[in-house]
Formats: structure tokens, sequence, C-alpha cells
């Protein structure tokens, strides 16, 4: 959900801008910050131990990545539920989109309850996108 929300965010930006992304999510600010530059050399796979495994998500993360090439992105890791307006407000408006969902029996794949993910079954969709100089996450 936080990935989706980042891809969102970014692809409706009309032209190249300045985004600081606010997250909650440390899988979203590191794999922005991080991680992203080590899985594009070892061809979309992470280490794990003395092997490489297929970076999760990785469908998303390219998304990412190009989307990324196109604005310059800074990203600010939050606490979740710690009081931040702008995090708690997306919060809200994952958990009142999940609830939605549900209700109107959505497809599994819109389904933030149904996909399995661990990212799916917490209450962790809080990341915001701001416009005075625009804000993107990992």
């Amino acid at each position: 959900m936080e990935l989706r929300a980042v891809i969102e965010g970014l692809r409706r930006l009309k032209r190249p801008c300045r985004v600081h992304l606010v997250s909650d999510s440390q899988y979203t600010v590191y794999g922005i910050t991080r991680w992203l530059p080590g899985w594009k050399r070892r061809a979309w796979h992470r280490r794990e131990g003395r092997s490489l495994k297929p970076v999760r998500n990785a469908d998303l993360w390219k998304q990412i990545d190009e989307l990324l090439a196109r604005h310059h992105v800074t990203c600010e890791h939050v606490e979740a539920h710690a009081g931040h307006p702008e995090n708690e407000r997306c919060d809200e408006l994952a958990v009142l989109a999940a609830r939605r969902a549900v209700e109107e029996d959505a497809p599994d794949d819109l389904d933030p309850l149904t996909d399995g993910s661990e990212e799916a079954r917490c209450s962790d969709a809080g990341s915001t996108t701001r416009r005075a100089s625009r804000r993107p996450s990992s």
C-alpha cells in the first residue's frame, strides 16, 4: 500500500518537481534512500546471508525508480501514530479506503486486507507527499 501511494503521488506530478516524502514506513524510506541502488546493481536482487534473493515487490520498486529519475526526491521517516498531522491524516484515509474496499467486496488486488502481505495487514499506510517543494518516499 505504501509503495503504491508513492507511485500514485509521483505519477500525478505534471512536471519535474522537488518532493519531500514523509512516511512512517522504514521499508519505503530505506528502499528509496539506501537499498535501491544496490538492488539495481544486483539485477533486482537483495543479499540474504551469502546468497541473493529476488527483491520483494520488484515491479513496484521499478516503477518508483523510473519516477525518481524525473523528480528530486528526499525522504523523511516519522514514527507511526506519533502525532505528525499529515501522517495521521494519511493513516485515517488509508483506513477508510480499506474499510470501503472490504464493504464493497473489492477484488483481492484492491483489498489490502486480503493480499496476505505484512504491509497490507499493518495500518502502515501513512505516507505524505507535500507540494511546497514536493517530497517522495521509498
